[in-house]
């Protein structure tokens, strides 16, 4: 899947773990707990990406190539359709900026390690998540007889993994569009760094 979809996953991860961690009673809001909380949102985010990597995609939605001229053109579209993912991403989850970064970059991370293999020569010793990263992507025959059906399904499921994601966000703050647990009258019931 391309890189906003990701991304989105990633999100989604970290405001569902939230969620779970601010309803869930615990004793703890210790840096230990939130350590947890951090490696729990990393490794879901590594998992969902596998994931969304093993269904069928067309995985082409950013290739465009007026960047050609460009050192590593194939990844500006990319990082273009991304930038608004993360402010939105950082938007829901401003209340909890670490975990945030954690969370997309485990959304991120195999095609991290494929950037660094392909495009920076990483030993393969060095890489993780061989049968990801050290290969590229390919169309089958499936994929392209089916290639409408892909994009359309990769169009929607990006606003549905944000749109999932503000839920979480919102259900656990329970206000819409303001999603932290102060409000402007009131000192913050729990200051969190995390």
């Amino acid at each position: 899947m391309d890189l906003p979809i990701h991304l989105a996953t990633g999100a989604l991860v970290g405001s569902a773990i939230l969620y779970v961690e601010h309803t869930t009673p615990h004793t703890q809001d210790s840096a230990q707990h939130w350590a947890k909380v951090g490696v729990a949102c990393f490794l879901l985010g590594v998992l969902s990406h596998l994931l969304l990597d093993a269904m069928p995609h067309y995985d082409w939605l950013f290739y465009i190539t007026i960047f050609k001229p460009f050192p590593f053109w194939w990844h500006i579209p990319q990082a273009i359709g991304a930038a608004p993912v993360v402010l939105f991403a950082w938007y829901i989850l401003r209340d909890h900026p670490v975990i945030a970064m954690i969370s997309l970059l485990g959304g991120i991370y195999p095609d991290l390690e494929k950037l660094a293999y392909f495009d920076f020569y990483l030993p393969r010793e060095l890489v993780i998540f061989k049968q990801h990263s050290c290969y590229l992507s390919q169309w089958t025959p499936w994929t392209l007889e089916h290639k409408t059906a892909l994009i359309v399904f990769e169009v929607l499921l990006l606003p549905t993994l944000l749109m999932l994601a503000y839920w979480f966000s919102v259900q656990r703050s329970k206000r819409p569009f303001l999603t932290t647990y102060c409000s402007e009258k009131y000192v913050c019931a729990k200051n969190r760094v995390f």
